[in-house]
C-alpha cells in the first residue's frame, strides 16, 4: 500500500555511504538545495517507511530511481 511508504532522495558520494537529502512530498513539487556535482555525482530515490529510512546509513527499502547529476551550464 503506497500510503504507508515514503519516497526518499539520496546523494551518493564517490566514497562512503549514501546521504539523505530529504523525503519527497506525496504530491506537488519539492525543492532541495544540492551540493556540487563533486559531492554527489549520483542521486537515488528509495521506497521507505513513512517519514524515511530508519537508519542514517542509507536506504532500507528498494532503490527505484538513480541518475547522474549534470552541472548547470
Amino acid at each position: 500500500d503506497p500510503s504507508d511508504k515514503s519516497m526518499q532522495l539520496w546523494g551518493l558520494p564517490k566514497e562512503g555511504h549514501p546521504v539523505s537529502l530529504g523525503v519527497l512530498p506525496v504530491g506537488g513539487t519539492a525543492r532541495f538545495k544540492a551540493a556540487s556535482v563533486n559531492t554527489y555525482p549520483v542521486l537515488a530515490v528509495s521506497v521507505e517507511p513513512v517519514g524515511g529510512s530508519p537508519t542514517p546509513n542509507g536506504p532500507t527499502g528498494p532503490v527505484v530511481y538513480t541518475g547522474k547529476v549534470i552541472p548547470a551550464a
